[in-house]
């Protein structure tokens, strides 16, 4: 008797069991597909938000700024190539302290006032890849909020006319943000960067030449060199690693 009233009861209750579980799938589906919907917004938020940045620096008008001497005494030009040569050490400790961050994060921070204002006083130019059908904006100086933005400049008084022009930008493993997809840069594809110096903007293409995964410690690539190449480096994975994507490309000789 009393396994009958059990399966009487399990009868009873069936309905109300199936109607739970498909109003739980509903809500759990529709969970997901927000998450995925938020998600593929923002990339393409801060996505659109880069190309307008990078838009925005090439019509900055030209502002020529004064050249400077290269005339010293001796005794302080001395001192000066005492700094330069401990210079890249200065500038891999100053990368160093730099926070990863979320594409949330990005995101809002492209609506600030600060954005825009990194933009205007901080952007020297930018950097183009046609095989991703990607621009970015460059920005002077490597600090977390200007990571945010686009690729920055590792040393100081970077130029394209000479030595290594090294920049940096996040991998978040998102589409079109930031250094997310250079991983898919293939041997002799071709990179521009349009950087402003002394007032002028002046263009440069480059052909990549190496591909390669090193410890973060390896900093001998961002040297300064005699031959004309850029360097660029990002993390090989968008969590948390020791190890850095290293993309070099020689100048192209017009």
């Amino acid at each position: 008797m009393k396994r009958r009233q059990r399966i009487i009861f399990i009868k009873k209750c069936l309905p109300y069991f199936f109607t739970v579980l498909a109003i739980s799938i509903v809500i759990l589906s529709s969970i997901v597909c927000y998450s995925f919907f938020k998600v593929n917004d923002m990339e393409n938020n801060v996505h659109k938000a880069s190309e307008e940045a990078a838009v925005y620096i090439k019509k900055k008008k030209d502002t020529p700024t004064k050249k400077t001497t290269n005339k010293k005494p001796v005794k302080e030009q001395k001192k000066v190539e005492s700094k330069t040569s401990n210079s890249v050490k200065k500038d891999v400790q100053e990368s160093d302290n730099v926070d990863r961050v979320s594409l949330d994060e990005i995101a809002d921070f492209t609506n600030t006032l600060e954005y825009k204002n990194i933009l205007k006083n901080n952007g020297t130019g930018t950097i183009e890849f046609p095989a991703l059908k990607q621009e970015l904006p460059i920005i002077e100086g490597t600090t977390n909020n200007n990571l945010k933005v686009g690729a920055t400049t590792f040393h100081s008084n970077q130029t394209v006319e000479k030595g290594n022009f090294v920049l940096l930008g996040h991998n978040l493993g998102r589409k079109g943000v930031l250094f997310s997809d250079i991983s898919k840069l293939k041997k002799e594809d071709t990179i521009i960067v349009n950087h402003k110096e002394e007032g002028v903007m002046k263009s440069q293409k480059y052909r990549i030449i190496d591909k390669k995964i090193i410890n973060y410690k390896g900093t001998t690539l961002l040297n300064q060199t005699e031959k004309q190449i850029l360097t660029l480096v990002t993390c090989d994975k968008p969590t948390q690693t020791n190890n850095r994507l290293i993309i070099k490309a020689e100048k192209i000789k017009e």
